[in-house]
């Protein structure tokens, strides 16, 4: 492994971490799913990507019509959609884009027709201040082939491809995998996977309710906590907690790597519980995990996971082969993120997975990015930048399949969002003094402030007039303020959680007026 650099102290031996090693049932089942990889020389299918108009914002949202670098710190987003299933899932992406809208991020839709991820890399490097992408259903993607282990040839979904845009990726034979990469290979921008595992990434049903569940979670609709789990198989018990207490607190992590502990009942159990993280570290391929007993091997398959026990926590973290390999019908990565019963009993929005044999590793410069308040994306590209502007075989073999599934711009605190009280939204008040009591339920989560902004119209809103002068008071230990406020007009406020010195999400504004 070369020098990576440690963004925060690791714990870790990485030098001793044991390889994924290839049984020959693996090399079988790789043999396999090369078959729904592999992209051989055929006519050019012409690939359209075209632009959808943006929603229409509320009259006292208008600023968010049109970019501007005062409205949106966070940068933009281009978010690319199966053209075959934009019509009937529209709503939830103009939605999406208006939850980005709220967070900072300028989001763009655009439907694509066609296969060639070639096309596609080049719009997304031909947009000006993309910070990342979102990929919603089944749209193109690049087979890169890694030969270094001598047993089998990989071919894997490699989406590292339209992170890293100014690297140079080359097809060295005759197929069209992609076989070397070259040049400064640190990405760039961050990559999010939506491809169901039904219906070959294109069940509209299932990113439907992905995406109504990702709305409520970032308005505090869903729930929040600040709980993790680690649950570690035999071969890598020295990860203990693998770098969690990087973002949460160690009383906070329920480490399981006992042998005895680490079987297939015990995570079955796990799955049900509440958590903000989960990182499971085992033996695995597209449709099962692996948990090494006594007696051999016990087995949790992605049917379980979609039929029996939807996972409770938000954010995966596998450590697992091969389950993040979104082109087979199945995988158990996909099952982490979408609810089959599409009855809330599904709770996750993101996991980190890899396509190909291997996963991620430096877990501590990936905790420790969200625990600064970074979003799954940032902290990703983040994790890649520490291997450096070269990568070595060992990280091609290691790294290369990784993919974020779900959005990447969800945060640790992304689902703590307070949820007003008092006033009402439309609330009108013709008292004087204009006195004015704010309130708010709290967040569940220990130890946390609160902060409140806000803001009056005069034919246009203060904060769309001047943002830097807006009224924000910070530092409030109780969940109500009480302002005065400054005319006989209309107002508004809002409030977020802060945690660990970490601004969570502002809730949505609400309004009231004064008549005297």
């Amino acid at each position: 492994m070369a020098k990576v650099k440690e963004l925060f102290e690791f714990e870790i031996d990485y030098k001793k971490v044991k390889k994924f090693e290839l049984t020959e049932q693996d090399i079988e089942d790789l043999k396999l799913e090369q078959l729904s990889v592999v992209r051989k020389l055929r006519k050019a299918v012409t690939t359209i990507i075209t632009a959808q108009s943006r929603p229409d914002f509320p009259d006292d949202l208008q600023y968010f019509e049109s970019y501007s670098a005062n409205f949106f710190p966070k940068g933009k987003v281009a978010i690319y959609v199966n053209k075959s299933i934009y019509t009937t899932i529209r709503a939830s992406i103009e939605q999406y884009i208006k939850d980005l809208a709220d967070e900072g991020y300028y989001a763009t839709a655009y439907t694509v027709t066609g296969d060639s991820a070639v096309t596609l890399r080049n719009h997304i490097r031909n947009q000006s201040g993309i910070v990342g992408s979102l990929m919603v259903g089944n749209l193109p993607y690049i087979a890169y082939e890694d030969s270094s282990d001598s047993s089998a040839v990989e071919v894997f979904p490699c989406d590292l491809y339209f992170m890293d845009t100014n690297g140079t990726w080359t097809n060295t034979d005759s197929d069209t995998n992609i076989e070397k990469h070259t040049g400064n290979v640190a990405p760039e921008i961050w990559v999010g996977r939506l491809w169901t595992p039904t219906n070959n990434g294109n069940d509209t049903a299932l990113l439907k309710d992905y995406f109504r569940r990702n709305h409520n979670y970032r308005k505090g609709l869903f729930g929040c906590t600040n709980r993790g789990l680690s649950f570690v198989d035999d071969d890598w018990t020295s990860f203990g907690d693998c770098g969690l207490k990087k973002c949460l607190n160690a009383a906070d992590i329920c480490t399981v790597v006992n042998k005895e502990d680490t079987n297939e009942n015990r995570y079955k159990a796990e799955l049900s519980m509440h958590r903000l993280w989960s990182q499971v570290c085992a033996h695995s391929n597209t449709s099962l995990h692996a948990f090494r007993v006594s007696s051999g091997n016990g087995y949790v398959y992605s049917s379980y996971i979609k039929n029996n026990s939807a996972p409770k926590a938000y954010y995966y973290n596998l450590f697992a082969c091969r389950s993040g390999k979104y082109t087979s019908s199945d995988y158990i990565g996909g099952w982490y993120i979408f609810d089959y019963s599409k009855q809330d009993k599904c709770y996750g929005l993101a996991a980190i997975a890899s396509a190909k044999t291997g996963s991620m590793l430096y877990f501590e410069n990936f905790y420790g990015s969200m625990g600064k308040g970074l979003s799954i994306g940032d902290a990703m590209v983040q994790w890649w930048k520490c291997l450096g502007s070269t990568h070595e075989i060992s990280e091609i073999s290691w790294h290369y399949g990784l993919s974020i599934l779900g959005d990447p711009t969800l945060t640790n605190l992304s689902g703590a969002v307070p949820n007003k009280r008092t006033p009402a939204d439309g609330t009108v008040f013709e008292h004087y003094p204009r006195l004015t009591h704010l309130s708010w339920d709290p967040v569940a989560l220990p130890n946390v402030t609160y902060e409140v902004q806000t803001d009056y119209y005069y034919g246009v809103w203060n904060y769309e007039y001047n943002k830097a002068s807006i009224n924000t008071i910070k530092n409030i230990k109780n969940t109500y303020y009480d302002t005065s406020f400054v005319g006989a007009q209309r107002g508004r406020w809002r409030v977020r959680a802060v945690s660990g010195n970490v601004p969570g999400p502002w809730s949505d504004w609400g309004y009231f007026r004064y008549l005297h």
